[in-house]
């Protein structure tokens, strides 16, 4: 009997991920299909018992139906366990450590969090979710940095630029820009050199697809960055955008963001590293882009003790 009932069980849990998986293919079709191409993650732990039970009670159509959609799946997500072309680390050109955050502004303990950034000894903090009354918490639990820009806000649009007090890095510009120009968020922008290149960063933190028109909000910000990555890059600048997509790597949306934006996805070669949510992190929605003349040589999702997000610490440097 309960042999029987794990079967239906099993089976039941797999034919739901096989359904998702086939009609999150489907998402252009449709915002709600489109949120269906993110928990392939999901998708895969789901289809894994169904998958065994089916071999143990030689099902195979069952396990044909099965099998097919778990290699979809990792067909998908396979790619971020390898780079288009490994890092070569140069230890005597300069690097630069980033950490982006977003602090979730209904979190209970931000401070903790905070301090346990303040140990990573990154260059540079992009914070996101910053409200007027996390500011003095920020500095305070932040005391090996300084604040370069700040722009708290109520809602979940606010945002604030750290830098350490004895990095080398110097910032030349700094700047709140809107993405397209209706957005409400402004997102902090950098320009600084590293040796004799120009680079421009981003902190990114785009609308989370709830209902039919902020998925198509999503589509119009999506455009609007690759179109300022063009700009930048025409003008002589590497780019570097991190933060907050609400997207995963294998999605449509991103994808045809890395095609159009000529931008390359800086997760390539250090696998999944999710960030969302925190308790259980099952999806990479934080995420770090860039353009050719940059590589990533240190890319990983940290801790955290405080809201629904893990922080992504990641290193850069230019190309040889």
């Amino acid at each position: 009997m309960l042999i029987r009932l794990s079967l239906y069980v099993c089976y039941a849990l797999a034919l739901g991920a096989c359904t998702f998986t086939w009609m999150g293919t489907l998402a252009h079709w449709d915002w709600r299909l489109e949120l269906l191409s993110h928990p392939r993650p999901a998708y895969v732990l789901g289809l894994s018992p169904g998958l065994l039970f089916s071999v143990l009670m030689q099902h195979w159509r069952w396990f044909s139906l099965f099998v097919l959609s778990l290699v979809l799946n990792i067909a998908l997500i396979i790619p971020v366990y390898f780079a288009v072309e490994p890092p070569a680390v140069d230890k005597n050109q300069q690097s630069i450590g980033l950490t982006h955050f977003n602090l979730d502004r209904f979190a209970s303990e931000p401070e903790r969090a905070l301090k346990v950034l303040n140990e990573t000894g990154d260059d540079i903090i992009f914070l996101q979710e910053v409200t007027p009354a996390l500011v003095a918490e920020m500095i305070a639990a932040l005391p090996d940095y300084q604040v370069q820009s700040l722009y708290p806000l109520p809602s979940s649009a606010g945002s604030a630029l750290f830098v350490k007090r004895d990095s080398p890095v110097q910032i030349e510009q700094t700047a709140f820009i809107s993405l397209p120009h209706t957005s409400e968020r402004r997102l902090i922008s950098v320009r600084l050199h590293l040796d004799q290149q120009p680079i421009h960063l981003l902190s990114l933190h785009v609308i989370r697809p709830r209902n039919a028109w902020t998925s198509s909000y999503q589509a119009e910000e999506f455009a609007a960055l690759a179109q300022w990555a063009q700009q930048r890059q025409k003008a002589g600048e590497a780019v570097l955008i991190v933060g907050d997509f609400n997207t995963t790597p294998w999605s449509q949306r991103f994808q045809q963001l890395l095609k159009q934006g000529h931008l390359l996805n800086g997760q390539r070669g250090y696998g999944l590293q999710a960030t969302w949510p925190a308790a259980f992190p099952l999806l990479p929605i934080d995420l770090c882009i860039h353009s050719q003349p940059l590589m990533l040589t240190h890319y990983a999702a940290g801790q955290t003790f405080s809201g629904d997000h893990k922080p992504l610490h990641i290193h850069f440097q230019l190309r040889k």
